[in-house]
């Protein structure tokens, strides 16, 4: 049997098996980056965990769904 990881986007359910999740952490202020044509437009900018740089990417503009500003949920 398969652990998922479920979560919710625009009223959709996805999962993701979790072998390919590290950590669900809470929404942090994001760094912006520069703008960069080799740096995909769904990457929103980057966060620091635990002393390394992450980038946080849009899975709601990778999936076509409508985007919305991030908030803590």
């Amino acid at each position: 049997m398969t652990a998922l990881v479920m979560f919710k986007l625009a009223d959709r359910e996805f999962a993701l098996d979790v072998t390919c999740v590290r950590e669900v952490i809470r929404m942090v202020a994001l760094t912006p980056l520069p703008s960069m044509s080799d740096i995909p437009s769904e990457v929103m900018g980057a966060i620091i965990v635990r002393g390394t740089p992450v980038l946080v990417v849009d899975l709601r503009k990778r999936f076509g769904l409508p985007v919305q500003p991030p908030n803590a949920n």
